[in-house]
């Protein structure tokens, strides 16, 4: 998150969210899918079916993911590709 300061409105410390996919992040940070795993309580496999887009995450997986990402991959992270077609 960045944290910006309007001192011309009443707008202060707006909070801008800049997420990123599941794959940025575990490339960023350089997290194995496994310990990333661990820390969502799934499997590997589970992530594994995301990270190939072969499984589409239940609103329990996106919350387990946002959690466990410290909220750097939001649930519309998800669905980016189909955002970008509207």
């Amino acid at each position: 998150s960045t944290y910006i300061n309007h001192s011309c409105c009443q707008c202060v410390n707006t909070v801008i969210q800049k997420n990123m996919t599941l794959e940025e992040y575990l490339e960023k940070n350089n997290i194995s899918q496994a310990k990333l795993a661990r820390r969502a309580g799934m499997s590997r496999a589970a992530i594994n079916r995301l990270l190939l887009g072969s499984r589409r995450p239940s609103p329990q997986t996106m919350g387990k993911i946002f959690v466990a990402t410290d909220g750097d991959v939001a649930p519309n992270d998800f669905f980016r590709d189909e955002m970008q077609d509207l």
